[in-house]
């Protein structure tokens, strides 16, 4: 099968993920606001950010350990593969023992960091106990999971994922089912949710794949000191990130209160629907990055970087431009009532969580090089810039308002952007001209024809009724958006891709024919 033709159908999986999980968990959302009240939703919401910053040192080995698998696969040396990913696993293994530790601690006493509803300290601990199994959970499984995307079978990740999701609606189901305290009930539910994927994901993989079969003799030591090496400027990298996200999230909760954090949590929840639709093509794309690094293709890997913001982006508008010029309508229609603020929070992390993608391409082939020394000093002053911003708002000038934390993260987003195609497109080869030109030209042209179209059509609807006829106005405009997003995408599309995409689709309209004329 040829690289592009696997990136279209391994995208195309990731979006039906999106497709079926993201309704499933807004309803989840929903039953869970509704029945745990405003003060219980945001102190889970500050509490898993909390204890998920123990995870950092786990997200540290995650772009590295993708990078390292991937090359090998890219290679086709299974002993290599299955010596990267035993070390990968032992490394993980050691590092799912700190958000353990980190819960502890804070159920010794969840007050002195997190504004703690009153009367619900007992519970309190519980919740951070049991996020603390999650995130170890969650470390475990990573490398047997990483393993699916370095092979480039997105599907069977899909799966997992869609699965994941369906518990999840379990446990907020199910608290119509019990009286009394549901915060510590639906926790536990969804801790054991989490509990048994981690274990079929295990199970799964190693059958699939012999690589990635437990075999701590397999780890060679001349290995661990290159892991390290990258892990290290890594995790100075992620760490720094956890900070500009989940800090923030402290600090929000320690300035402003629980219903602040309750609603910076719905707006965070729909920007993260924005990114699982950008995601999906760095998913796709991301491994075939890295293999073509290991290949020493280095015109491929220039290409796939500039494809890769530019596809993100177009695809993150399609949420961006409807549910930010219809925000009301849909918290209207999504949770009926909501907590103040929480349509410009909304708008502004959409906004926040898009600017970045313009240069996430550049991230990736900077990683693949294996040289991320430079990038992961720059990205740690910039997210250092969010957290600080956020701070100074909050205790220098006496700004406690919720919208501080996106519009920090747009502020800093919109200076890193430029900063980060200049100086790693030095390092890379790819001169910021070729960046403007192929990347940010046509976001831009396809982001101002779509969104004039549906502001358009926002305009000429009347204000909707409460209830289901507030859908009308975000459908409206994602389908003005589409119709004139999707024409212009085409146009401003390089020939070759476009050359692709016509064979492709003629490739499959020959077999919907071949298939009704057998019948």
């Amino acid at each position: 099968m040829r690289q592009s033709t696997r990136l279209i159908l391994n995208t195309s999986a990731t979006y039906l993920r999106m497709v079926l999980s993201v309704g499933l968990t807004m309803l989840a959302t929903r039953v869970a606001l509704k029945l745990l009240g405003y003060d219980d939703f945001g102190f889970q919401a500050a509490a898993v950010a909390t204890v998920g910053l123990a995870g950092f040192f786990a997200d540290t080995l995650g772009f590295v350990a993708q990078r390292q698998l991937a090359v090998e696969v890219g290679r086709g040396d299974q002993s290599a593969l299955a010596s990267a990913f035993n070390i990968t696993l032992l490394l993980y293994a050691s590092l799912s023992l700190l958000p353990l530790g980190a819960a502890a601690v804070l159920s010794f006493s969840p007050g002195s960091v997190l504004t703690v509803p009153s009367g619900r300290e007992e519970a309190a601990r519980w919740v951070a106990l049991l996020f603390g199994a999650q995130v170890s959970l969650v470390t475990l499984a990573a490398p047997f999971r990483l393993m699916f995307t370095v092979h480039q079978e997105i599907a069977q990740a899909t799966v997992f994922d869609i699965v994941q999701v369906l518990l999840l609606l379990a446990a907020a189901l199910s608290l119509y089912l019990v009286e009394g305290d549901r915060l510590v009930w639906y926790v536990a539910l969804v801790v054991a949710g989490y509990a048994v994927m981690a274990g079929l994901l295990c199970i799964f993989a190693q059958r699939r794949y012999p690589a990635c079969r437990v075999r701590p003799a397999a780890a060679e030591r001349a290995r661990l000191g290159e892991f390290l090496r990258l892990a290290g400027w890594s995790f100075v990298d992620s760490f720094s990130y956890r900070l500009s996200t989940q800090g923030v999230v402290m600090a929000l909760n320690s300035a402003c209160g629980n219903v602040a954090s309750a609603g910076y949590a719905v707006a965070l929840q729909l920007a993260g629907y924005q990114g699982t639709l950008a995601a999906a093509i760095g998913g796709a794309v991301t491994p075939a990055m890295f293999a073509v690094s290991g290949r020493g293709d280095q015109a491929s890997l220039l290409r796939l970087a500039l494809a890769y913001g530019r596809y993100q982006c177009w695809m993150a508008m399609f949420f961006l431009v409807p549910i930010g010029l219809a925000a009301d309508d849909v918290l209207s229609l999504w949770l009926k009532s909501h907590p103040p603020e929480t349509t410009l929070l909304v708008r502004l992390a959409l906004l926040a969580a898009a600017v970045p993608l313009l240069t996430n391409g550049y991230a990736v082939a900077i990683g693949a090089k294996g040289t991320i020394r430079g990038f992961a000093l720059m990205m740690s002053a910039l997210n250092g810039l969010t957290f600080g911003l956020v701070a100074a708002s909050f205790w220098v000038m006496d700004l406690r308002s919720s919208w501080v934390v996106p519009a920090a993260a747009l502020a800093v987003g919109l200076v890193g952007a430029p900063v980060r195609a200049v100086v790693i497109g030095r390092w890379i080869g790819l001169p910021v001209g070729r960046w403007l030109r192929e990347t940010v030209w046509p976001v831009f042209a396809v982001g101002a024809t779509g969104g004039a179209a549906a502001a358009v059509a926002i305009w000429a609807i009347p204000d909707a009724s409460p209830g289901w006829r507030s859908a009308v106005p975000p459908l409206a405009a994602a389908l003005a958006f589409a119709s004139a997003a999707l024409p212009a995408a085409w146009l401003l599309l390089p020939s070759d891709e476009r050359a692709h995409f016509s064979r492709l689709g003629g490739a499959l309209l020959g077999r919907v024919g071949l298939s009704r004329r057998a019948r």
